[in-house]
């Protein structure tokens, strides 16, 4: 019989092997900067590369506490000239459409989601996720919550866009297309309250009033619904996150996308999951349609 701590080791190992690092930047630049840091008490990175490669892995490290994922997940990083006002952006490395083994028709699934379902790497010369910092911005790179001085906090950062990648991200476009033809899982699950439909059901031209009704889209999935009644049952104005047992504001803002179902009643609250796309300076996403966590 196996011991659960020898168990449980070789679970951790399985998250570990599955959940991997790859810096692409060319040497000496970006995560493999040799300048000289800022001093971070919390981050004993002695290069400008190391500190920001220790920010992406504690980013990781959140991931591999809290995921299981069957099929490998590959995050590739790297420093890029993005506009001034985006901090970081993602994508999934790779899409899969109709095949065999997943679940939903007419549905692009992110490589990592797909590759979840089938337990194998359908793509292997993919990484499932490709995270692209902004070279423009000061960033702080401390690996505890603390003020930041309006400096954006890089592994939340990350860790923000590392989930669009994994595919929590609407994949409406501004003219109320889908960038990848067919709506992702996460799209299928978003409900338009204006028209009273989700954004599936809508045509494209509603589809992209909708993307413009801010939070008037909310999201319906099932564990949404199961928590939205614990979670929201005043339905706050005001989004305000802190870490656990602190006084440290982290985020402040109004509700947008994610939200209980419009199917209970009564409808008890607006909100279970807070959408910063509000607070582009917090985490690069400056349009909550296109590119909500």
């Amino acid at each position: 019989m196996i011991k659960v701590s020898a168990l449980l080791f070789a679970l951790s190992l399985l998250v570990h092997a599955q959940l991997t690092i790859n810096y692409v930047d060319p040497e000496g630049e970006g995560f493999k900067s040799m300048a000289m840091p800022r001093p971070e008490p919390t981050n004993p990175g002695t290069t400008l590369g190391e500190q920001r490669r220790l920010s992406a892995e504690a980013a990781v490290e959140v991931l591999r506490t809290h995921l299981q994922p069957a099929g490998p997940v590959e995050i590739q990083f790297s420093f890029a000239d993005l506009n001034i006002a985006t901090v970081a952006e993602a994508t999934p490395g790779a899409f899969h459409t109709n095949d065999a083994v997943l679940p939903l028709r007419d549905t692009t699934y992110s490589g990592a989601l797909a590759n979840h379902i089938a337990q194998t790497d359908l793509s292997p010369n993919n990484p499932e996720v490709i995270i692209r910092v902004g070279n423009l911005l000061d960033l702080s790179m401390s690996l505890e919550p603390v003020e930041t001085d309006g400096r954006p906090h890089l592994p939340s950062v990350l860790l923000h866009e590392i989930l669009h990648g994994l595919g929590f991200r609407s994949n409406v476009t501004a003219d109320g297309s889908y960038d990848t033809g067919f709506p992702n899982p996460f799209t299928r699950n978003m409900f338009f309250l204006g028209f009273e439909k989700n954004y599936p059901e809508l045509t494209q031209s509603e589809r992209a009033l909708a993307a413009a009704g801010g939070d008037l889209t909310i999201f319906t999935g099932e564990n949404t619904r199961r928590a939205s009644t614990f979670q929201t049952a005043d339905g706050p104005q005001t989004v305000l996150v802190r870490p656990q047992e602190s006084s440290v504001l982290l985020f402040e803002g109004l509700p947008a996308l994610f939200g209980p179902s419009p199917f209970t009643n009564p409808l008890l609250g607006r909100l279970v999951m807070y959408d910063d796309g509000e607070d582009p300076v917090m985490d690069g996403c400056t349009d909550p349609t296109a590119a909500s966590a």
